[in-house]
């Protein structure tokens, strides 16, 4: 399984966000030979002063295969009961975060999957900086 994030291809008016955020892609792919459910997804910033990663999220409680197939699950193949065939990728466009700075805090999304004999793979990706791009939108008073 493989993360990766890229360039947004969809108009940033999209998201639901209300404040400034950074927006990009990121994908999901199911690089073994067996379907996977991802059944666990989190969003992750590292402090400034240590260095540590803080698992946190827009929901405020676990993310579970429901959350992953509501915002991955509009590509061109659908993820057939939150499944992911082998080969196939899912994607969340646009993704985002709230940017609380002109420079972009470290910032990673990590998943877990099983299989249908209940092995579990892990991928996780940072965000990089070329990916990103700043979004503010217009909120009516």
């Amino acid at each position: 399984m493989i993360v990766r994030h890229l360039k947004s291809q969809l108009d940033p008016k999209g998201c639901s966000a209300k404040a400034k955020v950074w927006v990009y892609r990121t994908e999901v792919e199911n690089t073994l030979d067996r379907p996977v459910r991802v059944i666990w997804l989190d969003f992750s910033y590292q402090d400034d002063c240590h260095g540590s990663w803080f698992t946190t999220n827009i929901r405020n409680r676990t993310l579970r295969n429901d959350d992953f197939v509501e915002w991955y699950g509009d590509g061109n193949e659908k993820l057939e009961g939150g499944w992911l065939k082998p080969g196939q990728i899912a994607s969340c466009d646009p993704n985002y975060h709230f940017a609380f700075g002109e420079e972009l805090t470290p910032v990673k999304w990590s998943f877990i999957a099983v299989d249908a004999e209940g092995n579990d793979y892990f991928a996780e990706a940072i965000v990089p900086e070329e990916a990103v791009a700043i979004f503010e939108p217009v909120v009516d008073d």
